[in-house]
């Protein structure tokens, strides 16, 4: 039965109830109606919507409801009913029974209600809510939102940008296309992430999350989940611990909590960090970087153990960090055969009580702290045991190994070193090794040609097969023992008292200077010739030899030879003595002795002499006792104890802790860094060539600070004094510097550059440079800082200071209090600071910089504007010149307390802060902060002379610069800048940005400050880029460095859009285009962009 509705043509809400079965409802005229409301019967119902807005009810029965091209309600009712929206944008409420909604175009929304229901979203930008039991929800096309509610759903989002939330209940939720977000909420839920760069969240409960294909964001929340990243460069991430698995692409998996996890890389260059259970990290192939984390950690570069008979590779290059916990790592996975694995790894024990296993190839082993065993496997290895009882093998290969209670170099040619602060035993194994002791250590060479060297007291050193040396350095050694084993020995003892065993074979006992310092060329090195009395205990006349140094003795008639019972007793000219156990001396001749220079026995050092001048002694291999050696290159050393430049024009820095310096050729730079009280000697010091630096904190040394007395400083107060062969430079603040060989009347003390600071006591002080480029910080007291000559530095810092610049460009700051600020001649930067401060340039073309901040501070992204105000005090500056010098003004256009002074057109000017008040110009910051050039004209200034840093308010700002070199910021929402002449600096920051540099060369900076996600490509607009002229500039803050080929530029229409390629920071290729960096170039042709109009920085 059909009814045709009559033509209603009043305003209001119609309602047609229908009550036969089965009715079918067609036509339903109407105008300017607001709702039309039909409802069905409780049989099977077929409803349509007519035009308007429908609400329709289906009632009892499985009815099929149609909406209309309005917004349209839809309910089904009691039982099985589908429902569709049609066009516009609808709501559909599935009600009881199993029902099917669909939403058709617009944005809709579909509740399936109680029941398993199904929802299609269908076309448009849909919310679907499944409702109570098993529901299935499709999204389709459009962003949409899917909510599963109770029970256990599917959810398919479909294409574009959807949002999946399962609620409870055991849901699958799948992304599909588009960069997905996925939200499991409670219950055991599966994610698929899909295409697209998704974010997944498993919520509560177990929950297994796959990443599909992209960039994905996976987080399992709660619970003990299963996350994989399958391809792109993935970020996992769970809460209680779980099992994760990277996949393709260079991806960061990251446990938290103390569950025992199982983390693997898979393929590419990962990331993997432990959380505080015991562990199990895989980095797979590539380069990955491992992280224990708490807890007993098994870590292994490459893929876990695997049996005998699978092959496989890892080429990467791997870092293991154990953390704390009792560790064990793996370079690669342990595997006997049919493997191949070439990755130079490093191996971070950590804390604990480690076990660290390399691999085939170079690996850095560090156990850090406990009690570890480390093992170098093949490849060329760097073990270092760090804290505690460790055990070091270095297996194949040329290794490294240092600070190891028990060392073992295995085979190659291995360098051992042992630690001054425990006893130990060092092996070099097979091959040509360098051993070193360091006290009490027992070193043995093992087979091969080595070379063993007591750099404490009390060692023992045995040399075994091969032809060895056996060496003692200079003074640094004392009452060692010496045995060479067989071979044709070199066995050099020096200073102090030895015993020396040569063993089988043509030995040469050696007694001299040290042969670790001749080699070193370091000719005013502290260790000096032989003293001592020491010991042969198996000389054998005629086949051994003794080697003297000529500067101790020239002929066998320079020595003076006793028999003493049965030893043969040997005095040199010194009153040293060699005493020969079980010899008979007249038996001895001139053919048992040779009278050389060290330097004879360079090249039984073999292949190591080459690598003596470099500094091998890592760690607190050498503590108290380092030395360390330069060579012909420009050296920077930091001094522990010693250290020689060599050639080359050197920097030695100096700690004042009795460090030892030599120059070496060259011209160099001392700088000497006091901290605490002590003696530091140079010993070439040359007056003509190199150059002191003077760093220290001043306050008289040895006053409390309750009574120290206000304190003058200048280089006059370094007070040369004759001292033994040289000078002593010593003020009375706790420490000497002492020049070796030099007059004091040569020095010229304004040449000693100066960088001084005072104590922060509150206490005033005078500071006076020289003719350097001095640096002076008065701190916290009432200070006067003097530069004097050269470009110097003067920091006032709190209270009331008065600064003079003197000759040189100086740059003086004034910071807190009330201050007096005088350039003096040069071109000089006057900064005014807080406080109600008076400035004078002096002579030159000088700068006076008035505002709360700096132009250094140019080029900063994202700076928290927010916490600073412009300042309140009144400065004055008194020798302004208009036609010479510059003023900078900085203001702050909406601070805390202050509104921005912008005109009638809500445009702010720079130059409306300046103005004519009487016979001086003022700069008014606000009613209280008012700055004053005194007896000057404003119509005397070029407009080139004033330039300004202006910061925006974090609404929209249209900003106007001036003539000269502006910085314009615009901080939040999308803001109008204009630079005008000059060449000017403009970021706009936040929002979308329209940029105008006007005339000079400008530079543009974008940066990453727009971090939400925008669907439609907007951008910063730059309305006249000039091509060879102006740069467009990038911070990279966000990312790893940038270039040209960051980016990618295409022609849309007649201007140019620039937009950057993302990458993430995990070592990898994987990128896509980032929406939020972009710039649109106004009337430029793409083709026409270079590199050249580029420029990037990195602030830290």
């Amino acid at each position: 039965m059909s009814i045709q509705a009559p033509s209603l043509s009043n305003e209001g809400t119609y309602s047609l109830t229908l009550s036969s079965a089965n009715l079918e409802l067609t036509d339903f005229v109407y105008t300017t109606t607001t709702y039309n409301e039909i409802t069905g019967t409780e049989n099977d119902d077929v409803l349509y919507g007519v035009e308007g807005n429908n609400r329709i009810y289906g009632l009892g029965g499985r009815d099929t409801l149609y909406g209309h091209e309005s917004t349209d309600e839809l309910y089904g009712g009691s039982l099985d009913d589908k429902l569709y929206g049609y066009g516009g944008n609808d709501f559909l409420y599935g009600d009881g029974g199993k029902d099917t909604l669909y939403g058709g175009l617009g944005e809709d929304e579909l509740y399936g209600g109680i029941g398993d229901d199904k929802l299609y979203g269908e076309e448009g930008n849909d919310k679907l809510y499944g409702g109570t039991l098993n529901d299935t929800l499709h999204g389709g096309e459009g962003n949409d939102e899917l909510f599963g509610e109770q029970d256990n759903d599917k959810l398919y989002g479909g294409a574009d940008q959807d949002k999946l939330y399962g609620g409870d209940g055991r849901d699958t939720l799948y992304g599909d296309e588009g960069d997905d977000s996925l939200s499991g909420d409670a219950g055991n839920d599966r994610l698929y992430g899909g295409d697209g760069n998704d974010i997944l969240n498993g919520g509560a409960d177990h929950d297994t999350l796959y990443g599909g294909q992209g960039n994905d964001l996976l987080h399992g929340n709660q619970g003990w989940d299963s996350l994989y990243g399958e391809a792109g460069d993935d970020i996992l991430i769970d809460e209680d611990g779980g099992s994760l698995s990277g996949g393709d692409g260079n991806d960061t998996l990251t446990v938290y909590g103390n569950d025992r996890s199982t983390l693997d890389g898979d393929n590419d260059n990962d990331t993997l960090n432990g959380g505080g259970g015991n562990d199990t990290l895989s980095g797979g192939g590539d380069h990955d970087v491992l992280n224990g984390g708490d807890g007993d950690d098994t870590l292994y570069g490459g893929e876990s153990f695997r049996a005998d008979w699978r092959p496989a590779n890892d080429d990467g290059d791997d870092t293991l960090n154990g953390g704390t916990g009792n560790d064990t790592l793996y370079g690669d996975y342990r595997t006997v055969s049919h493997s191949s694995v070439t990755g130079n790894d490093t191996l971070n024990g950590g804390d604990g009580d480690d076990i660290l296993y390399g691999d085939y190839e170079i690996n850095g082993i560090n156990s850090i702290g406990g009690n570890d065993t480390l093992s170098g496997g093949v490849g060329n290895d760097y073990l270092n045991g760090g804290d505690g009882q460790d055990l070091a093998m270095g297996g194949t290969g040329n290794d490294v190994i240092f600070e190891s209670e028990l060392a073992i170099g295995g085979s190659g040619n291995d360098r051992v070193h042992g630690d001054s602060s425990s006893s130990d035993t060092l092996i070099g194994g097979a091959g040509d090794d360098w051993v070193e002791g360091y006290g009490n250590d027992v070193a043995r060479g093992g087979s091969g040609n080595d070379v063993l060297t007591s750099l404490g007291n009390k060692d023992t050193l045995l040399g075994g097969e091969g032809n060895d040396v056996l060496h003692v350095v200079g003074s640094l050694g004392n009452g060692a023992v010496l045995f060479a084993g067989s071979g044709d020995d070199i066995l050099s003892g020096n200073a102090n008292n030895q015993w020396f065993h040569g063993g089988a074979g043509s030995d040469t006992f050696h007694f001299g200077t040290s042969l670790y310092f001749d080699l070193a060329k370091s000719a005013n090195s502290i260790p000096s010739y032989f003293t001592g009395h020491d010991k042969i205990a198996d000389f054998e006349i005629g086949i051994d030899t003794i080697a003297i140094d000529t500067a101790i003795a020239s002929d066998f008639d320079d020595l003076v030879i006793e028999q003493v019972g049965s030893k043969a007793v040997i005095t040199l000219s010194n009153g040293s003595t060699i005493t020969l156990n079980n010899t008979n001396a007249s038996l001895l001749s001139a053919d048992d002795f040779s009278f050389t220079s060290t330097s004879t026995f360079n090249d039984s050092l073999s292949t190591w002499g080459a690598h003596i001048g470099e500094s091998w002694h890592y760690g607190g291999s050498f503590q108290s006792n380092q030395w360390v050696f330069g060579d012909k290159r420009h050296d920077v050393i930091t001094a522990t104890h010693y250290a020689d430049g060599g050639a080359g024009n050197d920097t030695l820095i100096s700690h004042g802790k009795k460090e030892i310096l030599v120059g070496g050729e060259g011209a160099d730079t001392f700088d000497l860094q006091f901290g605490s009280s002590g003696i530091t000697t140079i010993k070439d010091f040359d007056v003509n060539e190199d150059q002191l630096i003077f760093k220290a904190t001043i306050s008289y040394y040895g006053f409390d600070y309750s009574e120290r007395p206000s304190l003058t400083f200048s280089p006059s107060s370094l007070a040369p004094t004759a001292y033994e062969n040289g000078t002593v430079l010593k003020a009375d603040l706790g420490f000497e510097i002492y020049l070796e060989g030099v007059d004091p009347d040569s020095i010229a003390l304004d040449d000693i550059t100066l960088l001084l600071r005072a104590a922060s006591d509150g206490i005033g002080n005078t500071l006076i440079g020289g003719n350097r480029d001095d640096y002076l910080n008065g701190n916290s007291g009432s200070d006067t800082l003097e530069g004097r000559g050269g470009n110097d530095t003067l920091i006032g810092g709190g209270g009331h200071d008065t600064l003079l610049g003197g000759e040189g460009n100086d740059e003086l700051s004034g910071d807190g209090g009330n201050d007096s600020l005088d350039g003096g001649q040069g071109s000089d930067r006057l900064h005014a600071g807080e406080g109600e401060n008076q400035l004078s340039g002096g002579e030159g073309a000088d700068t006076f910089l008035i505002g709360h901040f700096s132009t250094e501070l140019a080029g900063f992204n994202s700076y928290d504007w927010n916490s600073f105000n412009n300042y309140r005090y009144e400065d004055t500056i008194t020798d302004f010149e208009a036609a010479v010098d510059s003023l900078n003004i900085t203001h702050l256009l909406d601070d805390n307390t202050i509104r921005f002074l912008a005109n009638e057109d809500n445009i702010f000017r720079g130059s409306d802060l300046i103005k004519q008040v009487g016979n001086d110009v003022v700069i008014q910051g606000s009613s209280t902060a008012i700055s004053t050039l005194q007896n000057v004209q404003l119509d005397d200034f070029s407009d080139e002379q004033v330039s300004f840093t202006l910061i925006g308010r974090n609404s929209a700002n249209h900003i106007i610069g001036g003539a000269s070199d502006d910085y314009l910021f615009g901080r939040a929402s999308n803001d109008i800048l204009e630079g005008g002449n000059g060449k000017d600096w403009i970021q706009g920051d936040e929002g979308y940005d329209t940029l105008t540099g006007g005339q000079g060369a400008d530079t543009f900076v974008l940066s990453d400050a727009r971090q939400t996600y925008s669907s439609s490509v907007e951008t910063d607009t730059i309305t006249d880029f000039e091509i060879g002229i102006d740069k467009i500039a990038f911070n990279n803050i966000h990312y790893a460095e940038i270039n040209f080929d960051d980016f990618i530029i295409t022609q849309q229409g007649d201007d140019t859009l620039v937009q950057m390629i993302r990458k993430f920071d995990f070592g990898g290729e994987t990128e896509y285009v980032d929406d939020n960096v972009n710039v649109l170039l106004k009337n430029i042709n793409a083709e026409d962009i270079s590199a050249d109009d580029f420029d990037f920085f990195y602030l830290s």
